[in-house]
C-alpha cells in the first residue's frame, strides 16, 4: 500500500451539520476562514426583526374579559418570542419602605440618592420559558433570563412607581338603585393601592443567546398595556365597630372593602419614552491563521479578533465565550455587560467600543418598531 492509500484510507470527511455538532469549534473556524459565519451572515450582520401585537390582550379585541393587559411577538428568523403582561393590585406599605430600622437588619442602607431611585423606578415580574419539549421546573437558563429582564427593566427607568399607583373612585348606588361615581378629588381612601405586572414570555425555536429577543418583547408589550379604571364598591364594604371582649379585651378595628376594576374603562400605562432602548448581543473570536502566517513584528502567529454581532445558532451559542451586551436607546447606555474572556485572552478595547457604536446604530433603527 502506497502512502498515499494510505492518508486516503484514514481521513474522514464529515458533512458540515454533522462536524457543528462533533467539533463545533473547527466548524466556526472554518466558516470564518472564508469571511463568513456558519448562519452565512457577515461577521457585523444582523438578524431582521419584526415587531407586533399578538391580538390576545384584552383591550386588542371586543372581548374586555381576559386577564391580557397588554402583549406582543417578536419574530426573528425561526425563532418567535410571545409576551402577555397582566397585573395585580397590592397595598402599599410606606411604613416599611421608609422604615430605618428595616434597612439596618437587612444591611442595605445606602445613600438618599440611591435610596430615592430605587423607589422611584418601578419593574415588571418576569417569567421566561423556552419550548423544548420537556416539563418539570425552569432551567437554569430560563432563570437567568428572568432575573436579568427584571433588573435591567428595574434600572431602565422606563416605568415609574408613581404611574403605577392607583386613584380609587367610590361607586356608590341611590336610593332608586342608580350608580354614581364618586371620582378621586372627592373619595379619599384610608390605604393606597398600585398595580403590580407580570410577564410570561414564552420562546418557540430558539436559537442562540435569547436575551435580546425577550427584551425586545416585554418592552412591546409594555408600550401595549392598558390598565383598567379600579372603584370601591360600596356594596362590598365591611367596617367592623369596636368591641369590648368578656375577658376585657378590645378587638381590632378592622376596615375591609372589594376592589373592583372596570375593564371598560382603561387608561394607557405611562412609561418614559425617551428610555425606551433595544438590546444587542455581540461575541469576539480569535480567528486562528489558516496556514501558520508569522507575524513579522512580533514572531508569533499572526491570529486575528473579530467582533460578531448577533449571535446565532448552536455553533456560536457554544464556542463564543466572549460576549459584550449592550442595552442602549440609541443615546445613553442602559447597561453594559462583559463576560468571558477566560484563558488569559482579553477582550480588546477597539471590539468594546465598536460593539456599543454598532448597537447605538441598531436601537435607533429598531426603537420605532416597538
Amino acid at each position: 500500500m502506497t502512502s498515499e492509500t494510505a492518508t486516503a484510507a484514514n481521513s474522514l470527511k464529515l458533512m458540515p451539520d454533522v462536524l457543528a455538532r462533533v467539533a463545533p469549534d473547527v466548524s466556526l473556524q472554518k466558516h470564518l476562514h472564508l469571511g463568513l459565519r456558519p448562519c452565512l451572515r457577515k461577521f457585523e450582520e444582523f438578524r431582521h426583526v419584526t415587531v407586533d401585537k399578538t391580538g390576545l390582550g384584552k383591550y386588542e379585541t371586543e372581548d374586555k374579559n381576559g386577564n391580557i393587559l397588554g402583549s406582543s411577538v417578536v419574530k426573528s428568523g425561526d425563532t418567535i418570542v410571545l409576551c402577555g403582561i397582566t397585573g395585580g393590585i397590592v397595598e402599599d406599605e410606606q411604613e416599611a419602605i421608609d422604615d430605618y430600622r428595616l434597612k439596618l437588619e437587612d444591611g442595605i442602607i445606602s445613600n438618599e440618592e440611591t435610596a430615592s431611585s430605587s423607589r422611584k423606578n418601578a419593574t415588571v415580574y418576569p417569567v421566561v420559558q423556552i419550548e423544548s419539549g420537556r416539563t418539570g421546573p425552569p432551567s437554569e437558563e430560563e432563570m437567568i433570563l428572568s432575573q436579568r429582564l427584571h433588573d435591567t427593566l428595574l434600572s431602565s427607568g422606563i416605568l415609574n412607581t408613581e404611574d403605577l399607583k392607583i386613584s380609587l373612585s367610590l361607586k356608590s348606588r341611590d336610593e332608586n338603585g342608580e350608580v354614581s361615581i364618586i371620582g378621586p378629588d372627592q373619595f379619599e381612601a384610608k390605604k393606597s393601592y398600585s398595580f403590580v405586572l407580570y410577564a410570561s414570555i414564552q420562546v418557540f425555536s430558539r436559537s442562540g443567546p435569547m436575551f435580546d429577543l425577550c427584551w425586545g418583547s416585554l418592552v412591546a408589550a409594555l408600550r401595549n398595556t392598558f390598565l383598567p379604571q379600579v372603584y370601591v364598591d360600596e356594596d362590598q364594604l365591611d367596617i367592623r365597630m369596636p368591641v369590648r371582649s368578656k375577658g376585657g379585651e378590645k378587638a381590632t378595628i378592622s376596615e375591609e372593602y372589594k376592589l373592583v376594576c372596570d375593564n371598560a374603562k382603561a387608561t394607557k400605562l405611562v412609561i418614559d419614552e425617551s428610555m425606551i432602548s433595544w438590546s444587542s448581543t455581540f461575541g469576539v473570536v480569535t480567528v486562528h491563521s489558516k496556514d501558520g502566517d508569522i507575524d513579522m513584528d512580533s514572531g508569533d502567529v499572526a491570529n486575528e479578533d473579530v467582533l460578531l454581532a448577533d449571535l446565532e445558532g448552536e455553533v456560536e451559542d457554544t464556542t463564543v465565550d466572549r460576549r459584550i451586551h449592550v442595552v442602549t436607546n440609541g443615546q445613553t447606555l442602559t447597561s453594559v455587560t462583559i463576560t468571558g474572556g477566560s484563558e488569559g485572552v482579553p477582550i480588546p478595547r477597539d471590539m468594546i467600543r465598536k460593539a456599543i457604536e454598532q448597537a447605538k446604530r441598531r436601537s435607533n433603527d429598531l426603537v420605532q418598531k416597538l
